[in-house]
């Protein structure tokens, strides 16, 4: 059964998508590369604006001598865009501002948060990578770990237990070898300190006897954590910290260094929690995998200058399986250490990955595209130059510029240097 009807975006958004990916993004489809005939859709809403003129906009950044960091610039006006559709453009619309991948999730985040926009992100931020987690983090790595100077020298820097750069050098220069043992002869001089060593002395004697994550808790809380990071990483902070201690306590073996090889492994896949300030937010950022099935009244779409095939080295051999049960697995190995040069199979297996690589951002690029119901915005960085604008090959950048090059006379087209 061939589903036709586009039953979410107004007319001239199906229009648009349907004259970008038939003549130019899925035109030519290679069947080796996974690659299927780009179906047309129909729109099924009737069109309800008064004009159709910015359906879709195109927005360049480019390096000149008054712009150092284009991506910095893309983040700067996909802030102020966002800002301007929810309180002026289209008061009350959904917005989903989708990313091909996490690359550039922080600096947007930092620049929307610098406007005062509360935002929900799915799988945004990794929890490890927080400041406050990291904090905590070196804390119960101290506990765990009294030979550790980096972690005992860190935890004098965390926010529950601040102390500045010219005591820390001070500390840093006492005789005693070990870091754990330089704070117990700070503790004699200097009262921040010794009201630092007395909570740690309290809860070295339960390590490895009570639950990494009480006593990692318990000293927080003495120090007053909470409230501090709070003052300084907000609401958010302190969501992060007690995500930590969860996932902490959740892992516990019983033997501190298990617990801690654990929490390590457990870190790697884990994201920060929604931001408390954003539970009634119409704006929400994510993946373009995780906003498939999705809709919203206005969509962003930034990065297009992303580059599928920017992966680095490839491993020392590729395998291709077949999808058929008959057919047998092809396996072909590197380049020769002596003599540099892959053999022919290596070469046809890696033009077959690099192929389905650029298959799959074609898709992702539709699934972008087609999330939205009334608006869509692009942005990418590119190259202007004599010649023109010229995106990073085999991105999705260089597809919708090579389409509004030769189709495309409705998109709105913008650069910003």
């Amino acid at each position: 059964i061939r589903l036709e009807a586009n039953f979410r975006s107004q007319p001239p958004l199906v229009a648009w998508t349907n004259q970008l990916f038939s003549r130019t993004v899925m035109a030519n489809p290679e069947a080796a590369f996974d690659e299927v005939p780009f179906q047309p859709s129909t729109a099924h809403l009737k069109f309800q604006e008064k004009a159709q003129i910015g359906s879709v906009s195109l927005n360049i950044f480019f390096k000149d001598n008054r712009v150092s960091s284009p991506a910095e610039a893309e983040a700067r006006w996909l802030a102020q865009t966002v800002n301007y559709i929810l309180f002026e453009g289209s008061p009350g619309a959904s917005v989903g501002i989708l990313l091909f991948t996490r690359n550039r999730l922080p600096l947007y985040l930092k620049a929307l948060r610098k406007t005062g926009l509360a935002v929900r992100v799915k799988e945004g931020l990794k929890v490890a990578e927080q400041a406050e987690v990291v904090h905590l983090y070196q804390m119960t790595t101290a506990l765990c770990r009294p030979h550790d100077d980096l972690a005992w020298a860190s935890l004098v820097r965390s926010p529950w237990a601040w102390v500045d750069t010219t005591l820390l050098l001070k500390i840093a220069r006492m005789p005693s070898g070990a870091w754990s043992r330089k704070l117990k002869l700070a503790a004699e001089q200097y009262p921040q300190i010794e009201r630092i060593q007395h909570e740690l002395d309290l809860v070295r004697r339960r390590v490895g006897r009570d639950p990494m994550a009480k006593v990692v808790r318990d000293v927080w809380m003495a120090l007053d954590g909470p409230a501090r990071v709070a003052a300084r990483f907000g609401a958010e902070g302190v969501a992060n910290c007690r995500l930590f201690l969860e996932v902490l306590e959740s892992i516990e073996t019983g033997i501190p260094e298990e617990t801690l090889l654990r929490l390590d492994l457990a870190l790697e896949t884990l994201y920060a929690p929604e931001s408390p300030d954003a539970a009634g937010t119409p704006v929400d950022l994510m993946t373009v995998h995780a906003a498939k099935g999705l809709e919203f009244d206005v969509v962003l779409l930034p990065f297009l200058d992303w580059r599928p095939l920017a992966v680095g080295q490839y491993p020392p051999y590729l395998l291709e399986r077949s999808p058929e049960p008959p057919g047998l697995p092809l396996i072909a190995m590197g380049p020769d250490r002596r003599l540099g040069d892959p053999v022919p199979g290596y070469r046809l297996l890696k033009r077959l990955a690099n192929g389905r690589k650029v298959g799959e951002a074609k898709r992702l690029l539709y699934v972008g595209t087609t999330r939205a119901r009334k608006r869509l915005f692009l942005s990418g960085v590119a190259t202007n130059s004599k010649s023109g604008l010229k995106a990073p090959k085999d991105s999705p950048l260089d597809l919708v510029l090579k389409h509004t090059a030769t189709h495309d006379g409705q998109l709105i087209s913008t650069l910003y240097n």
